[in-house]
């Protein structure tokens, strides 16, 4: 796989940048943040409108790109000149390849991992790193004049129809047009272990907080009433399971989808456990705002908790 850029978008593993074929889009939508969804209120008697407060939409990224009938990993060969059926016939091959590729209709839910790679330096918080030591998920400050190449991906969805518009029998431009029903692009999961009381700082390098989505709380027992809170928001908010965990047992919280199940070695189904989860200060139980955050344990018992969170960028 022949990169022609550092920075560059791959579909399901495979790069979009090669000598075949090639994104040729330096701005446009694939540079747009989200739309929101929702709206004010009118009430009568009052001027204006009273706002409310709005939720990333899904949002649709176009990618412009050619094809061409070269080998997609080694481009034309000093000395070797192609016929024109030779040309043909990869373009062919490639426009084949790329259609299969984006067009995924019985192996998946119609969705392929769309991966985004591009460069920055250390970007401003909220929260910041003063006085505080190790910090779990951070990946550090460039040191002056560098940066560093972020990768996070997102499921996305072919919902153009990708014609090709000919500039030639061997060369084509055409677009991709990915419909993400989740607005985020997420990079790789952080993971970060808690023992009962513990307080530790975590790093979410994202735009956003890390709740939505990519974010789970695994309290293993043994465990009475434990709960999870962020002290760095005002105020604090938590997320507790009101009961006993016994020794064994994990009870796994989402806190994006509003779940808790019980993983019981002798059940082959997990357990619901919803109506034991209570929460405070945190829309969705749970969140890591962008920078750092200090997180506690709180509880009673040896167990331990797990919490695992992909920060989403926009």
């Amino acid at each position: 796989m022949a990169n022609n850029t550092e920075e560059w978008w791959s579909v399901d593993g495979v790069s979009l940048h090669q000598y075949g074929w090639s994104v040729t889009t330096v701005g446009g939508s694939r540079y747009d943040v989200p739309p929101r969804r929702g709206s004010n209120m009118t009430l009568a008697g009052r001027p204006g409108q009273v706002h409310r407060r709005k939720l990333p939409d899904a949002r649709t990224i176009t990618l412009m790109m050619f094809v061409v009938g070269w080998d997609p990993g080694m481009g034309l060969v000093p000395g070797v000149a192609p016929t024109t059926e030779d040309q043909r016939e990869q373009w062919n091959d490639n426009w084949d390849f790329l259609r299969r590729l984006v067009y995924e209709d019985y192996l998946s839910d119609n969705r392929v991992t769309l991966t985004r790679r591009w460069r920055l330096t250390a970007p401003t918080f909220p929260t910041t790193r003063t006085g505080l030591n190790v910090i779990a998920g951070d990946p550090g400050t460039p040191t002056s004049g560098q940066s560093r190449v972020l990768v996070a991906n997102s499921y996305a969805e072919m919902t153009g129809t990708m014609p090709p518009t000919m500039t030639g029998r061997s060369r084509a431009e055409f677009q991709l047009d990915f419909t993400l029903a989740d607005p985020y692009f997420y990079g790789p999961k952080v993971t970060k272990q808690f023992a009962n009381q513990e307080l530790a700082y975590l790093w979410n390098d994202a735009h956003d907080v890390a709740a939505h989505a990519g974010i789970n709380i695994d309290f293993v027992g043994p465990l009475t009433n434990p709960f999870l809170s962020n002290i760095s928001t005002q105020p604090d908010h938590y997320v507790k399971y009101n009961g006993t965990i016994p020794a064994g047992k994990i009870v796994t919280v989402h806190p994006g989808r509003y779940q808790a199940i019980e993983h019981d070695p002798d059940v082959s189904t997990g357990i619901n456990r919803i109506a034991r989860i209570s929460n405070s200060g945190a829309e969705r139980w749970f969140n890591l705002l962008p920078g750092a955050n200090a997180v506690k344990l709180y509880g009673v018992g040896s167990g331990h908790a797990v919490l695992s969170w992909q920060p989403p960028y926009v």
